[in-house]
């Protein structure tokens, strides 16, 4: 009882994160996922529909982890791509690296990177760097394989956008990066993570950017799983002739190894 009360406050929490308020992506469900010192995860997602909305969207994820004691890394790339009647309707992909070192056992000390472009949102180059403290304040464990972890990271970063756009196409600024994280896993074949993001701009409080991704994913054998996938981003200020939400629901698999 006391162990689902837990999950419902970090739960709640997380859903203040969200709708209290796009930028830096989701990279907590890459967390955790394996104790080797190298290791590599490809998963694959798509969307289909058929009727008064006919498209077909597909996205391709890649990350790979190095670990050695205290220190370790790893890099994210995704492209995303869909189509309707042979009209591009999204198409956007990203790089990201992350080198982290743990000071401790709950504190750790960590510095990122990025690169993307999102043609939906009429961003023809995005690039960021910064860095955060992460404060690893829960990890409980029930059993072998029933776990339960969440964290929080407060950050700063540096960001350069470059727009296609008639007025203020290009965007210099400073942002607070900010995070908090769940990673359950609730049995040896099935896990669920979901994080939530609020980056303020430093100089414009009212500027500010959400990103909320979660990730249910089942076993199905030694290297592969099935992954079902939610992510709801919120900008306040996007540029012209952009909305300020997007919300996407993917299905997929994932091979790890």
């Amino acid at each position: 009882m006391f162990k689902l009360a837990k999950i419902l406050t970090i739960l709640s929490l997380l859903l203040v994160v969200v709708f209290s308020a796009k930028g830096q992506v989701n990279i907590e469900s890459q967390r955790g996922i394996s104790n080797k010192s190298i290791s590599n995860i490809f998963k694959f997602t798509w969307n289909y529909s058929a009727g008064n909305s006919d498209y077909l969207g597909v996205s391709a994820n890649w990350t790979g982890m190095y670990k050695k004691e205290k220190f370790s890394s790893f890099i994210i790339t995704n492209l995303d791509y869909k189509s309707n009647n042979n009209k591009r309707l999204v198409n956007k992909a990203f790089l990201h690296l992350r080198e982290m070192y743990d000071l401790n056992s709950i504190f750790t000390a960590e510095v990122f990177q990025q690169v993307e472009f999102q043609e939906f949102i009429k961003l023809n180059f995005r690039s960021l760097a910064g860095a955060d403290a992460r404060i690893n304040f829960l990890d409980d464990s029930v059993g072998k394989h029933n776990n339960l972890k969440s964290a929080v990271g407060i950050g700063i970063m540096y960001e350069y956008e470059d727009y296609n756009v008639t007025l203020y196409s290009d965007y210099k600024l400073w942002r607070s990066t900010n995070y908090l994280s769940l990673l359950w896993k609730f049995s040896e074949s099935a896990s669920f993570d979901m994080a939530g993001y609020f980056q303020p701009c430093l100089s414009d409080f009212e500027n500010y950017r959400i990103l909320f991704d979660s990730n249910l994913k089942f076993k199905v054998g030694n290297y592969v799983r099935f992954v079902f996938h939610f992510d709801y981003r919120h900008d306040n200020q996007p540029v012209e002739d952009v909305e300020k939400s997007d919300l996407s629901i993917k299905n997929g698999i994932e091979i790890a190894f």
